[in-house]
């Protein structure tokens, strides 16, 4: 698909969700003949990018640039929807549905419990040479967003 615009080689990303999550502010790298104007490579990989993919923001990096190991931190969103309003057709595939609300000061203290520099090897996939386990989380909080999700 990429080819039909001259890119050929690998198209880098900063790392990978799982199958149903969506990804939002995911940088990539590639490689672009240099007859491109950025602008007119942005338009123009969108028109052949599936319909759930878009260029937010295309910029020149430096050739060594790479994506998944210059990352210097992830941001991690999830939706609960208490109430009727959360079965929602429009927000199932970003929401987690829970018929009662649940209580805010509990939501939080288990937010706060996951702060810190913490050991996640035993979310990792096994059998990866080389990949760093040990986060730090400097932010965990739930808010109430103007649809009324948490």
């Amino acid at each position: 698909m990429l080819s039909r615009l001259g890119i050929g080689g690998r198209v880098i990303g900063a790392g990978r969700t799982d199958s149903g999550v969506h990804a939002t502010g995911q940088e990539l790298s590639f490689e672009a003949p240099r007859r491109w104007v950025i602008q007119e490579l942005a338009r123009a990989l969108d028109s052949v990018l599936p319909d759930d993919v878009w260029i937010e923001t295309l910029r020149e990096a430096a050739p060594d640039f790479h994506p998944r190991f210059q990352a210097t931190g992830r941001r991690y969103e999830y939706y609960l929807a208490p109430g009727l309003a959360g079965r929602s057709p429009h927000r199932r595939r970003g929401t987690w549905w829970i018929d009662d609300p649940p209580d805010p000061e509990a939501l939080q203290a288990v937010a706060r419990a996951v702060l810190g520099r913490h050991d996640f090897d035993g979310l990792s996939m096994s059998g990866q040479p080389d990949v760093a386990t040990v986060c730090t989380i400097e932010t965990a909080e739930w808010v109430e967003t103007p649809l009324g999700d948490l």
